[in-house]
């Protein structure tokens, strides 16, 4: 009888043991599918953290070169606003040349008249 009963734990023992072993090795694949989707997840989210930081540094370029072209332009506006004021105040210079010559020629026509 007790060599019957120690069979029977013996066998529920492996039983048991074999049970646990799976259970073990199911948790184990799990773990490691785990881990491994991790390790996936990982490296596409350092994939995608280099492509964003090469992204910023293609935009830091393009501002910085934006920025040149708007300092460029600010400084062609510049030159263009002093060029048009120059040009106003030659002309203005004309004009009154212009008007000083017409009086100058009105009084020499008008002292040839008073000579005749």
């Amino acid at each position: 009888w007790m060599i019957k009963c120690m069979v029977k734990l013996d066998k529920e023992r492996w039983e048991v043991k074999t049970h646990l072993e799976r259970k073990l090795a199911e948790v184990q694949n799990q773990a490691d599918d785990g881990s491994v989707a991790a390790e996936s997840l990982s490296e596409q989210m350092n994939l995608k953290i280099e492509e964003l930081n090469d992204q910023l540094v293609q935009e830091r370029l393009m501002r910085t070169e934006l920025e040149g072209k708007l300092f460029q332009l600010q400084s062609e506006h510049e030159i263009q606003t002093g060029v048009i004021k120059t040009m106003e105040t030659v002309n203005a210079n004309v004009i009154s040349e212009k008007a000083e010559l017409k009086d100058c020629i009105e009084q020499e026509r008008f002292n040839i008249n008073h000579l005749r």
